[in-house]
C-alpha cells in the first residue's frame, strides 16, 4: 500500500504527493484555478484539459478522417464509428429499428447528434470523473453534480435545483398552500420572500438591527453581519500557512488545517 496513509479512509500511497492529491476528495479542495473563467480543479491535469476549451487546442487527431479532439477519450470514442466501415474515409450510421436511412434533418449538427444513437459515440467527456455523453447539454447538466451549481430557483420558497424538471415537480407542492408562517404573529405567506419582507417590519427590526445592504438579510450582532458580507465580497481573510488557501471563516480554516496534520497532536 505504501507508507503514506490517508487519515480519513486509510488508503495508502507510495508518494506523499499522491496522498495530498487524494485527500482533496475528502476536503473538496480545488487549488488549480482557470485564469479565464475561474473554474477550479483538484488536479493539475484536469485544469490543463479544461484549458483547451478556451485555447481551442485539439492535440488528438483521427488518423482516418483528420478530425481532431481535445481529449484522447473523445478520439477513441470517435474512432469506433470508423471501425464498422474501415474501407471508407468517413463515418456511416446504420439505420436503427424505426429509422429510415434517408431521414431528413434541417441542420447538419442535428444529423450528427442523431447518428450517435446508432454509433454509440459519446464525444462529450466530463473532465472530473470521465463519464461520457452524446450531447453537450447532458454533460452540462451532469457537471452540476461536481460543481454543486443549482441554477433553477423556486420563486415561492427559494429552494434551488440542478435540473428544471426537478424544479417544476417541486413547485406543485406549493399549489393552494401558505406554508410560511411568521413566528411573531399568525400571518401566513405563500412564498419565503413574502415572509421575509413582512418580518423586516414592524416586528423583528429591534431584534436584528444590523442589515445587509446587498440582500436585506438582518442580524442580531454586527460581527455576524461582517461574516455574512464575505459571501458578497468574496473576502477570505483566514489563510492556511501550509498551502496558502484562503477561507472566509476561521472555523473553516481549522477544519482544513487537519488535512496537513495540524491540531492533531495532544
Amino acid at each position: 500500500p505504501g507508507p503514506f496513509r490517508c487519515a480519513q479512509c486509510g488508503k495508502g500511497f507510495r508518494q506523499k504527493q499522491s496522498l495530498v492529491t487524494h485527500e482533496r476528495i475528502h476536503t473538496g479542495e480545488k487549488p488549480f484555478r482557470c485564469g479565464d473563467c475561474g473554474k477550479s480543479f483538484s488536479q493539475r491535469p484536469n485544469l490543463l484539459t479544461h484549458r483547451r476549451v478556451h485555447t481551442g487546442e485539439r492535440p488528438f487527431p483521427c488518423a482516418q478522417c483528420g478530425k481532431s479532439f481535445s481529449q484522447k477519450a473523445n478520439l477513441l470514442a470517435h474512432q469506433r464509428i470508423h471501425g464498422a466501415h474501415p474501407d471508407e474515409g468517413k463515418a456511416r450510421a446504420r439505420p436503427a429499428r424505426g429509422c429510415a436511412e434517408d431521414t431528413p434533418f434541417v441542420l447538419k449538427t442535428n444529423l450528427a447528434t442523431h447518428q450517435r444513437i446508432h454509433t454509440g459515440e459519446r464525444p462529450f467527456t466530463c473532465g472530473v470523473c470521465g463519464r461520457r455523453f452524446n450531447q453537450k447539454g447532458n454533460l452540462v447538466t451532469h457537471y452540476r453534480v461536481h460543481t454543486g451549481e443549482r441554477p433553477f430557483a423556486c420563486t415561492q420558497c427559494g429552494k434551488r435545483f440542478a435540473q428544471k424538471p426537478n424544479l417544476l415537480a417541486h413547485q406543485k407542492t406549493h399549489l393552494g398552500r401558505q406554508p410560511f408562517t411568521c413566528l411573531e404573529c399568525p400571518k401566513r405567506f405563500k412564498s419565503k420572500l413574502s415572509l421575509r419582507v413582512h418580518q423586516r417590519c414592524p416586528h423583528g427590526c429591534a431584534e436584528r438591527p444590523h442589515t445587509c445592504a446587498e440582500c436585506g438579510k438582518r442580524f442580531r450582532q454586527k460581527v455576524n453581519l461582517a461574516v455574512h458580507l464575505r459571501t458578497h465580497t468574496g473576502e477570505r481573510p483566514f489563510r492556511c500557512a501550509d498551502c496558502g488557501k484562503g477561507f472566509s471563516q476561521k472555523a473553516h480554516l481549522l477544519r482544513h488545517r487537519r488535512t496537513h496534520g495540524a491540531g492533531l497532536a495532544p
